[in-house]
Formats: C-alpha cells, structure tokens, sequence
C-alpha cells in the first residue's frame, strides 16, 4: 500500500486523474513477486528438458538446419499461406500431431536463404535455449509466421528482429516420451492406454512436449542504424553489436518467465531487458540512447514505427495515457542511468538485475529512487545468493 501511494504520487504530478491514474497504475504495475523460497537462488539455472533434444538437432544438422528441422518439427513444412490455419489438414499436422503430406498443402515452406539459417544452443545464466539466427529478414518473418502466427502472413514489425516463442508444440518429442513410456514394463501399450497417458501429460507434464526457444535476425537493433542513433561505428560492427544486445535482452525476459512465471509484453519489462543488454554490450546504460531506440522523442511523443507501440496496445485508445506514459518512460529512464552509474558493479549484474524488477515506472522516476532502489537490493540479497 505503501508503494502504491508512491506511485500514485508520481502520476499525480504528471497530471494523471480519475480513470487515466486508474489505467496508469493498472498498466504499470509490477508482476515481479519473488519466490518464497527456502533456498537462494544461485546462477545458472538448469537447462530446460528440450534443450538436450534441440542440441541434437543442432549436431544432426550441420551445415543445412533448415531441412533438419524440417524433418523434426512438422509445423515448419507448412505453407505461409492466408487462411490455411483454418484447415483440417493444418489442423492434422499442428494440433493433432499427423505426419505433414505436402500434397494436402500444395507443396511445403521453402526460405528464400535456407544457407543463412544456423541452429545454434545459447548458453546463458537463465538457462540454454535453442536459438534460430538468419541473416535474412524475409525468413525470419516467414519463421516467425510458421512457428508463433499458425502459417498466417502476419506482419512482422520492422523493429521486432528477435521473437521468443514460448509453449511451441514439439511432436517429436511427444513421440520419443511414447516410445520411453512404451519400453516400460508394466505398460501395456494400446492406443487407448497412450490417450490417457498423453491426457496426463498434458495435465502434469507439459515440459514434456511444450518447447521454448528464441528466433534472431541480423539486422541493427530496433531497426536503426548506427547513424541514426548518433554511434561512432561501421554498420557491420553496429550489426554484430545488436545481435548481443538482441539475446542478453531476450535471455532476460526469459530468466523473469523462469524466475516470475511472467513475461508482459510491457514498457517495464522493455526497460528491464534493454538495461541488461545495453550493459553487456556498452558496460553502461544510457537513457538516451534507450529512448531512441524504443521509440519515444522528447518531451514524450512516440515515434511512427518505434518498438513501443508493440508494447502500449491495452492504452492505444486513451492517448493522455499514452502521452503521460511516454513521459514517465522518459523518467524513468533518467533516473535509471544514474542508478547505474552509482551501484551497477558488472560482477555482480544478477543482484542490481533482480533489484530493478521489484522497482516499477513510477518508483524509478521518483527523486528519492536511490533509497527504493537500495532497499530493493536489500530485499533480493538473500534470495539470490551470489
């Protein structure tokens, strides 16, 4: 309750009334509980089940990945294609687990540059994951079409190069738990028995068959150049730069989803993870080169194609909102910079990460952060061990 007052307070002085402070503080508020846990929690965390099965497609691959998993992950043979999730045929192959029969679709996907395409296992303190990387943007959007929008032609922002897919279906899996489940000798093995073994999987086990892994683009980070945001650097060097940033900041939404169970598509967490992969790439966080490239131009108007109208949707229809948001974005911001640059100690990245997500918009533009921030520190130390 305590917090609550503050962060009223805060968008109090910023104008907000009535049902925009409602809307504020309901937008703004911060999911990140921690844990009760007797245990500290301590780096890295265990690798998911999938992982090991990923790897090995990833030996099994080679060179050619994309006609690996082609042969492993049914969904991805399926035409990018209006309409087509509406299909029994798609319906057989995604939902129910069928073998994919090209003939029923017409043919099967086919990437403009399947060369480009690399699976690789990116390992990181959240845990490993499988990582999709292509030099090529029409594939990464024909990619995310097949594997997060059901074969649909959606479009993919420009700015969105990096896309985490969480809960993906994996058959393959599912099959090889069959064949273990099988093998075992007290199982009879009928079709009516594996239902109900696969109903309690389902129910119990997810983790057995619902994958998570990460698809990349090469390309500069937001979709800016190292020009437009004012970086001394050659393009090409800018290019591999965001693709660092790109994965310490995606490796972050998915160590809160581990940690929290959350993951929002949301200003706070943007903020969160583009604090963390500016840091691992720069060693420091600069608030005005986070506005830039999340989309927001001073004093607090969004810019046409910025990345934070992908993460402002629930407030698209109340632009004094949006217009106080933007500017609290801003503040924060600010003051995250010089929360930095007093406390942030780079061996020790885990404790100042797990500190900012018990802090929220409004705590962080507040003038006293500083104290927040530090009892903040103070309440995760035990919790996260070193």
């Amino acid at each position: 309750m305590f917090q609550e007052s503050l962060r009223q307070e805060v968008l109090a002085d910023l104008g907000a009334e009535g049902e925009t402070l409602q809307r504020l503080l309901e937008y703004c508020r911060n999911l990140f509980v921690l844990p009760d846990t007797a245990e500290p929690w301590t780096l890295p965390l265990e690798n998911e089940a999938h992982v090991a099965t990923w790897d090995a497609y990833r030996i099994e691959a080679g060179t050619d990945a994309f006609a690996t998993l082609q042969r492993y992950i049914p969904q991805l043979n399926i035409p990018v294609r209006e309409g087509i999730s509406l299909s029994d045929h798609y319906a057989g192959v995604a939902r129910r687990g069928e073998p994919f029969n090209a003939d029923h679709f017409g043919g099967r996907l086919k990437l403009n540059a399947p060369e480009q395409l690399s699976l690789l296992i990116h390992e990181h303190q959240a845990g490993a994951l499988p990582v999709l990387h292509t030099t090529n943007r029409n594939d990464f959007d024909l990619l995310n079409q097949a594997l997060l929008h059901r074969s649909e032609p959606r479009i993919i922002p420009a700015a969105v190069n990096a896309q985490l897919v969480a809960g993906f279906i994996n058959w393959h899996r599912l099959a090889l738990h069959r064949e273990a489940w099988a093998a075992s000798p007290d199982v009879v093995d009928t079709e009516q028995n594996w239902l109900i073994e696969r109903a309690r999987v389902a129910k119990f086990e997810k983790w057995r068959f619902q994958d998570r892994f990460l698809i990349l683009c090469s390309h500069p980070y937001s979709g800016l150049s190292a020009s437009d945001l004012g970086l001394q650097k050659p393009e090409s060097e800018w290019v591999a730069r965001s693709d660092q940033l790109r994965m310490e900041h995606e490796f972050t939404h998915y160590m809160t989803k581990r940690i929290f169970g959350v993951m929002q598509l949301n200003v706070l967490d943007e903020l969160i993870a583009d604090w963390a992969g500016t840091t691992f790439v720069f060693g420091c966080f600069d608030a005005k080169l986070f506005i830039h490239m999340f989309g927001i131009n001073p004093p607090g108007k969004a810019t046409a194609f910025g990345r934070v109208h992908e993460y402002t949707s629930a407030l698209r229809d109340f632009p004094d909102c949006l217009s106080i948001l933007y500017r609290l974005t801003i503040m924060a911001a600010d003051r995250l910079q010089i929360l930095t640059q007093q406390y942030y100690e780079p061996q020790r990245r885990h404790h100042f990460l797990m500190a900012l997500t018990q802090m929220s918009l409004e705590l962080l533009a507040r003038d006293d952060a500083d104290e927040l921030f530090n009892e903040a520190l103070e309440s995760v130390l035990s919790f996260v061990g070193d």
